[in-house]
C-alpha cells in the first residue's frame, strides 16, 4: 500500500491551520473537519504536503542542476 500524502487544511477567515495524515488510502468524511473549529467557516482550503522523500528528491535535483 502506498501511504497517502498528508494534507493541510486552513481557514481563510481566521487563519486556523491543521495538518492531517490519512490512516489509509480510503478517506472517510469523518476524518476531516467540515468547517473551521475556531470560526465555523465551512469553506476550508486544502493543500497536499509533500513527503520528506519527495522534498529531498526535489532539493537534490535543484542542487545538482546548479553545480558547474
Amino acid at each position: 500500500m502506498i501511504k497517502p500524502a498528508a494534507m493541510q487544511l486552513s481557514c481563510p477567515n481566521c487563519g486556523w491551520k491543521n495538518r492531517f495524515q490519512p490512516r489509509s488510502d480510503a478517506l472517510l468524511g469523518q476524518e476531516l473537519p467540515q468547517q473551521c473549529p475556531q470560526c465555523g467557516n465551512p469553506h476550508l482550503h486544502s493543500a497536499t504536503i509533500p513527503s520528506i522523500s519527495e522534498s529531498l528528491t526535489q532539493l537534490l535535483g535543484q542542487v545538482r542542476g546548479k553545480r558547474p
